[in-house]
């Protein structure tokens, strides 16, 4: 429970599709908004929660070069 609550937390931090392109599934470290000082880390940091798998399962395998785009209306 504990840890959906924390997945869901660091969702409401991610940019979606009402930000601009370029920001779109970036992570802000805080509640404040997105800062692109911070946000590189942030987002480093919080796609190990978002994965939603142990740590020690996670691997390359399978991994492509280029981040997925949101799924946003044109």
């Amino acid at each position: 429970m504990a840890g959906l609550q924390a997945r869901a937390f660091v969702r409401s931090l991610q940019a979606g599709c009402g930000a601009p392109a370029a920001d779109r599934g970036a992570v802000a470290y805080d509640a404040t908004g997105l800062d692109p000082a911070t946000a590189p880390r942030a987002t480093a940091q919080a796609v190990l929660g978002l994965s939603g798998a142990p740590l020690a399962t996670l691997s390359a395998h399978g991994a492509r070069p280029a981040a997925p785009a949101p799924a946003c209306a044109h």
